[in-house]
């Protein structure tokens, strides 16, 4: 326990506390401070403590506006100290710890209100909401319950599920998505804003792949963007974006929901391809052979990249295990071209180390040894041990034989086939 003067400071980490004081002794709340919040204002967690200034408190109300806060789901760690008391009142100091990380949040398909809204509504019903939240079951369910009075009172027999979103299968929580659930939802047509560039046939795919399905933003966006990406950039428009895509209800109220979806293009500037610039060391016959030429239609990279990987993997297979090949663009808007420049690190040579043969009889890996043409010291080929497989499928036998390829010290490459 921390003394200060003659008060006494009670810590909640996650509320326990210690008792130096009778629950019945009350004072008066002159004065409420706040150390350690970088997300809310001092005003923000009065309010949200339930504490009044000016009125009477107890060490229990003290204890009870750090549950109440701790319970928010704003927080990781709340304490408090009061000290100072005397004929004016106390004065009471409340340590916070922000949550360790605050995620921007999806409204999925809340169709009847545009985000703008449902923030407001958000912000006047769930105590110290500013537009994110954290992964505190508490703060998230407080929220649910908030959507869900929401959609009440518009009429809308649903009810409001979070989840968390990732980048990928594996990837970190980057957003809480918000969902209504029990009300099917369908996208019914589509209609095009600023898209001159595209044809009829491009329009339809997109339309075939989304007309008839389930409206989930998150989805829908990604749809979007990906097939702007696609179409777009291999006719040049390397800096097309999908703009906003706004979905408005058709249908008439109590009604399955149809959705009309209407998506803006940014379509921007037609690059031609300007330079071919090289950054490395490689002689010009050795560099890189490019299908791109100057003044051609600057694609959206795919030829390029797979010229690129060919390319590294010439030079693996040429001994440069540590290879990379890397490609970024220099746009000059005046002339709308842009540069590809071309970065090409071969990094050092390797050489033979040692083969091994596991898993098969001593006799049977001597004899494959025999046949192994990369002597210790040889540059290596990446592409010899599949070669050495098909030479010798007569001593496989059904088996299956794992490659394992292990760079070494002083740029030797050993080999190990290991016989399953």
């Amino acid at each position: 326990m921390t003394r200060r003067r003659a008060g006494c400071a009670a810590i909640l980490a996650f509320v326990a506390g210690s008792v130096c004081a009778s629950a019945q002794e009350s004072w008066t709340l002159a004065e409420f401070r706040v150390v350690g919040s970088k997300e809310y204002t001092t005003e923000e967690i009065l309010q949200a403590s339930g504490l009044i200034k000016g009125r009477s408190v107890t060490k229990d109300d003290l204890s009870a506006a750090a549950r109440t806060l701790v319970s928010t789901g704003a927080f990781s760690h709340v304490s408090y100290s009061y000290g100072g008391r005397d004929a004016t009142g106390i004065i009471v100091t409340f340590t916070i710890d922000d949550a360790p990380a605050y995620l921007p949040m999806r409204f999925e398909n809340f169709v009847w209100a545009k985000d703008a809204e449902l923030l407001s509504y958000l912000r006047e019903k769930v105590p110290l909401f500013h537009g994110r939240v954290t992964r505190y079951a508490e703060l998230l369910d407080r929220i649910d319950e908030a959507l869900d009075q929401w959609l009440a009172a518009h009429g809308v027999h649903g009810t409001t599920k979070h989840r968390f979103h990732a980048a990928g299968e594996t990837g970190p929580i980057d957003a809480v998505s918000f969902e209504v659930v029990d009300v099917p939802m369908t996208i019914r047509s589509i209609a095009w804003v600023d898209a001159p560039s595209l044809d009829r046939s491009d329009r339809t795919e997109l339309e075939t792949l989304l007309v008839g399905s389930a409206y989930e933003r998150t989805a829908v966006h990604a749809a979007v963007e990906e097939f702007v990406g696609r179409v777009y950039r291999r006719r040049g428009r390397l800096k097309a974006r999908a703009g906003a895509v706004e979905p408005r209800v058709t249908s008439s109220e109590g009604a399955p929901v149809d959705i009309a979806l209407t998506i803006t293009i940014i379509e921007g500037a037609a690059y031609t391809v300007g330079a071919v610039e090289w950054k490395t060391a490689l002689e010009e016959q050795d560099r890189p052979r490019l299908h791109v030429r100057p003044g051609a239609i600057a694609d959206d990279g795919a030829q390029l990249d797979a010229d690129l990987e060919t390319a590294r993997r010439e030079m693996v297979a040429r001994g440069y295990m540590k290879a990379t090949v890397r490609s970024a663009y220099r746009f000059h808007e005046a002339e709308k071209t842009v540069d590809y420049v071309i970065d090409v690190q071969p990094g050092a040579l390797f050489h033979m180390g040692t083969v091994r043969f596991e898993g098969i009889p001593e006799v049977a890996s001597a004899r494959l040894t025999r046949k192994w043409k990369l002597k210790s010291g040889d540059l290596y080929d990446n592409a010899y041990p599949k070669v050495f497989l098909s030479e010798n499928t007569d001593l496989l036998r059904g088996r299956t034989v794992n490659i394992r390829v292990t760079p070494v010290e002083a740029n030797l490459v050993d080999v190990t086939f290991v016989f399953e």
